[in-house]
C-alpha cells in the first residue's frame, strides 16, 4: 500500500513513464506494469503522451492520473 501511494502521489504531481514509476516505488518493472494495467482497467489513469526512445521514436507511454482518453501514438510513414 505504501508503494502504491507513492506511485499515485507521483502521478498526481506530474505525468510519469514506467521507468519513473519503478524509481519512485522501488518495485520491479513487471510489478509496475501489472499495477498500471489494473489502474487503467478501472479508468484511474490514462496515456497522456508519448516520449521518444533512443532512436527518436514516440514509443514510451507517459501516464497521467485520472480518467481520460488515451493519446494516440503517431506512426511514422516510410
Amino acid at each position: 500500500p505504501a508503494r502504491t501511494l507513492k506511485m499515485i502521489t507521483a502521478l498526481q504531481a506530474q505525468p510519469q513513464t514506467y521507468d519513473q514509476l519503478v524509481a519512485v516505488s522501488a518495485l520491479g518493472k513487471v510489478a509496475v506494469a501489472t499495477w498500471v494495467k489494473s489502474m487503467r482497467a478501472i479508468n484511474a489513469m490514462h496515456i497522456g503522451g508519448w516520449a521518444e526512445d533512443v532512436r527518436g521514436r514516440k514509443f514510451t507511454p507517459i501516464f497521467e492520473w485520472g480518467a481520460g482518453k488515451d493519446v494516440a501514438r503517431a506512426i511514422r510513414r516510410l
